[in-house]
C-alpha cells in the first residue's frame, strides 16, 4: 500500500513537472534579449555534511556527523552590476556517526533547513562552460535527536554551468561553510568548538532566456546553422568580385 502511493507521488510529480514545463515553452513566443536584466531561477537534489567537534582534555574529542539529503530551489540576478545568489534546501538525515561510528536515530520525523546567500561572480570559459564563484552568508537549522542545532556563518560556492539546449542549463554546486554552531538549545548542555559543512547540488535551470551557445542543438538551430553559411559565403563572393 504504501510503495504503491509512493510511486504514484513520485508518477505525478514527475507529469506535474513536465505539464508546466511544456506549458512555460508554449507561452513564451517572443524573443528575448539575453543579455538584458533578469533573474534565473534553478532547483535540484542536493547532499550535505554537516560535522561538529568538541574539544576534549587527556581524552579523544568528540565528534559528530549528519549525512543529509534533499532538494534545493535557487534565484540568481543576471547581467546587473553585482549580481546576487540565493539557495534554500530541505535535508533529511540518513547518516549519524559519533567518532565515525553509525548511530541510530530516536526520531523519525527529522529535518533541517539550509540558507545560502551572496554576491556571485561568473567566469566564462567559452564555449564549453561557466565558473561561478560565491562568497556568502550560511545558516542552518536542524532538528536532531538531541537538540535543534541553528548555525550562522559564512563560506564560499564554486559552481560549473553546462548549457545543455537552448533554454536548458545543467548546474554542478560545491559549498564549504564554516559556522557558529553554538546558537541553538544545545549552547548550555553541548557546547561545539567548531562547526563546518559541505554541501553538493546537482540541478536544472529552464529560462526563456537563451544560451549563446549549447551542446545540442534543435533541427531548427542546424537548419538556420546550415542556411546561414550559404549567404555569408555569397557576401565574401560579390565582396572579391
Amino acid at each position: 500500500m504504501n510503495k504503491s502511493f509512493f510511486r504514484k507521488a513520485v508518477l505525478l510529480s514527475v507529469i506535474a513537472v513536465l505539464c508546466s514545463t511544456a506549458a512555460f515553452a508554449k507561452k513564451e513566443k517572443k524573443p528575448v534579449d539575453p543579455d538584458a536584466m533578469h533573474v534565473t531561477h534553478n532547483e535540484g537534489v542536493a547532499f550535505a555534511s554537516v560535522n561538529r567537534l568538541q574539544k576534549k582534555t587527556g581524552r579523544s574529542n568528540f565528534y559528530w556527523q549528519d549525512n543529509m539529503i534533499g532538494a534545493f530551489y535557487a534565484m540568481q540576478t543576471v547581467n546587473v552590476p553585482l549580481n546576487i545568489f540565493g539557495r534554500i534546501a530541505a535535508f533529511y538525515p540518513v547518516e549519524y556517526k559519533f567518532n565515525e561510528v553509525p548511530q541510530t536515530s530516536k526520531q523519525v520525523l527529522l529535518y533541517a533547513f539550509d540558507l545560502f546567500v551572496g554576491p556571485i561572480w561568473t567566469i566564462d570559459i567559452k564555449p564549453a562552460m561557466r565558473i561561478q564563484i560565491s562568497p556568502g552568508f550560511h545558516t542552518m537549522y536542524q532538528l536532531h535527536d538531541k537538540a535543534h542545532y541553528v548555525n550562522i556563518g559564512g563560506g564560499v560556492l564554486i559552481g560549473v554551468e553546462m548549457p545543455m539546449t537552448k533554454g536548458i542549463t545543467l548546474i554542478v554546486n560545491g559549498t564549504f561553510t564554516y559556522d557558529d554552531g553554538n546558537i541553538g538549545t544545545n549552547a548550555r548542555m553541548q557546547p561545539f568548538d567548531h562547526c563546518w559543512s559541505y554541501c553538493a547540488t546537482l540541478g536544472v535551470r529552464f529560462s526563456k532566456y537563451p544560451n549563446k551557445f549549447y551542446y545540442i542543438k534543435s533541427k531548427a538551430d542546424k537548419a538556420a546553422a546550415g542556411e546561414s553559411q550559404p549567404a555569408q559565403e555569397k557576401a565574401d563572393n560579390s565582396a572579391k568580385k
